[in-house]
């Protein structure tokens, strides 16, 4: 119905109104008709390889497709001729086709044909075709193992890998490892036509050396043997480096920032693509000259809280710079994950017992970066810390807990520490940067709040490395809460770590540890260990760090079994201290398990020897030890 002013327009008026009214109406007929009308257009696809492309058997052929629908239909990716073997894993907006060829996949003429497809709901269809030619190659062994190794020799285990060959013209290749080219203990067996596995548990003297190197020779009997040296990277147990599990481990403030940074990386912002995750890091001029080799250990499972073994990839290094991949995790629709990661360089040429035979980046936490189900353009909230004061969450006092930051949206989070207390709060991330460039950027900012929400002046944020450190000390008769805000300073989602250790204060420094036990200060080494007896001791004191250990030694015959308890009487959380026993050649035979407020060493001997028993805590601790042999 019209207007009452329209009603009063002249008949001229009324014509040139009506015209325009179904000339109006006519084009918005044809522009916004029903869908059943409407002219839908065909998705365009794009590849990530030519009409014509060549693979030698042993390569991993990997062709990624991505196509836009300019109606925002939805997406199906399809490919005809999908070789046997062959996996398409499709995402909304992307695909990918991965193909690890064999022997009897090597083609001829123009090669396999495949036809990627790409179709909307409504009909629309794209297709691009690529001709593979499968070469057969010379059909020698190539190693498929990584050639690093990243382990903790405190973690009571032995380090354990499989050594895995391709040969793609051979039903059994022969692998073996030359004694005189591995560290003193280790074993290799074959295990499978071309897998075998490696065995080590260091010795006490074997852990002081931090880097250590095994050689594997692969023969087909067809050509000249292929070899793999494989670096061994020993993680030490005190700060200093990645993997090490102790809250206190950062080094606060910017006392982690050297003279000259030797590894410059910057975390990649948040991914959701079908690529693998590229990282690349910058080695300053003076490492650039001495290291040679690069390695990359990564996890998705969190290394400050956990024990973890990592993954490995080898770096490419060149004029300074280092890169490499992380295989994209393909996630589901809906799903994250957090990588966590380190970044090492070893100089091949250097004495394996020098300090600087390596260096890792970060020094003291890792590298990590979110990682997005392809195609997905959500922002993952860990859900789990708050979004105000009111509802801010608890530090936690005995794990790193992972968060994550979304644009806009603050985090908050809160320390309450008891009265005469303290609690020294940290907080671990990455530094990020554009790609292609070594200038860092801190991604969120920290904000200290005290209990009536006034902000004050306690986060300690290293400029050089993603470690903030925060101190926080309760007066003696009364409990105080402080708050914790982090804002993301950027559009990038970005993980963070943090923890609370709680303790209380030193009013006065600590006294100079006495070691004044019932042995004195002769069973510091193996060399002056005393020999002992069944039965209990009591008063025995240890100073705390290895340099302080107490060592211990009796006899066993084949069949001993020998059961032995440590128990605190004052220092160190009893789960702190590492008691273990090795054989006189130095291999570990048992570590002590925590059982209640005691650890517990039991172990059967095998063979008839010197065993030597350890004592190693963290601070100053007087404990008792029982021993008896059945």
């Amino acid at each position: 119905m019209r207007s009452p002013d329209q009603r009063h327009l002249s008949t001229h008026s009324l014509r040139g109104v009506w015209g325009a009214l179904i000339l109006g109406a006519a084009i918005a007929l044809t522009a916004c008709g029903d869908t059943e009308t409407e002219v839908n257009q065909a998705p365009t696809l794009t590849l990530d390889v030519g009409a014509q492309e060549s693979y030698v058997i042993g390569d991993l052929i990997q062709i990624r497709a991505s196509a836009e629908d300019p109606d925002s239909d939805p997406l199906t990716f399809s490919v005809q001729g999908l070789p046997e073997r062959a996996e398409l894993q499709t995402f909304p907006n992307s695909a990918l086709l991965s193909w690890d060829p064999i022997a009897s996949d090597v083609t001829g003429g123009e090669g396999k044909k495949l036809v990627f497809v790409v179709e909307d709901d409504r009909g629309g269809r794209s297709e691009r075709v690529v001709h593979l030619n499968i070469l057969a190659g010379n059909g020698t062994p190539s190693f498929a193992s990584p050639s690093s190794k990243l382990f903790n020799p405190r973690s009571g285990q032995a380090l354990t890998f499989e050594v895995k060959v391709r040969d793609d013209d051979s039903a059994q290749v022969f692998l073996s490892m030359p004694a005189e080219t591995a560290p003193e203990g280790a074993t290799f067996e074959q295990t499978d036509a071309k897998v075998g596995t490696f065995t080590w548990t260091p010795t006490v003297a074997q852990i002081s050396q931090r880097v250590h190197s095994a050689t594997f020779v692969a023969e087909d009997n067809q050509g000249a043997p292929v070899k793999q040296k494989v670096t061994i990277i020993l993680q030490s147990s005190t700060g200093g480096d990645p993997g090490n599990n102790d809250p206190t481990s950062p080094t606060p403030g910017g006392s982690t920032c050297d003279d000259t940074q030797l590894i410059t990386h910057a975390a990649p912002s948040a991914q959701r693509t079908v690529d693998d995750y590229e990282l690349e890091a910058y080695l300053s001029p003076e490492g650039a000259q001495k290291y040679d080799q690069g390695m990359l250990f990564w996890s998705t499972i969190n290394p400050m809280q956990y024990e973890v073994d990592m993954e490995s990839i080898d770096m490419k290094v060149g004029a300074g710079l280092m890169r490499a991949g992380i295989p994209n995790l393909l996630l589901q629709e809906g799903e994250y994950e957090i990588v966590y990661y380190t970044i090492c360089a070893f100089d091949s040429t250097a004495d394996a017992n020098a300090d600087d035979t390596f260096v890792c980046a970060p020094a003291n936490h890792y590298y990590s970066f979110v990682a997005h189900s392809p195609d997905t353009n959500y922002c993952a909230d860990d859900s789990t810390s708050g979004t105000s004061f009111a509802n801010a969450a608890e530090v936690s006092g005995t794990e790193w807990v992972d968060y994550l930051t979304c644009a806009g949206a603050d985090d908050y989070h809160k320390v309450t520490v008891p009265a005469g207390e303290l609690a020294e709060v940290y907080m671990t991330y990455s530094l990020t940067g554009a790609a292609g460039t070594q200038t860092l950027t801190h991604p969120m900012d920290i904000t200290v709040y005290d209990e009536d929400q006034n902000p004050v002046e306690l986060a300690e944020v290293s400029e050089c490395s993603g470690i903030a450190y925060m101190l926080m000390q309760a007066p003696p008769t009364q409990a105080s809460t402080w708050y914790i805000k982090v804002s993301p300073s950027g559009d990038s989602q970005t993980p963070y770590q943090l923890t609370a250790f709680h303790s209380e204060p030193d009013i006065e420094p600590p006294p100079v540890c006495e070691d004044d036990d019932t042995f004195g200060s002769t069973n510091r080494s193996t060399s002056d260990a005393p020999f002992i007896d069944d039965g209990e001791y009591t008063g025995l004191t240890v100073c705390g760090g290895e340099s302080s250990a107490d060592w211990y030694t009796n006899i066993l015959a084949v069949g001993d079994q020998l059961f032995a308890e440590l128990a605190v009487e004052q220092g160190a959380d009893v789960s702190d201290i590492y008691f273990a026993a090795y054989g006189s050649t130095g291999g570990l035979r048992g570590v002590g398990a925590v059982e209640g407020d005691k650890l517990i060493l039991e172990l059967e001997a095998t063979a008839e020897d010197f065993y030597y028993y350890i004592v190693e805590a963290p601070s100053e601790t007087r404990y008792t030890l029982f021993f008896a042999t059945y």
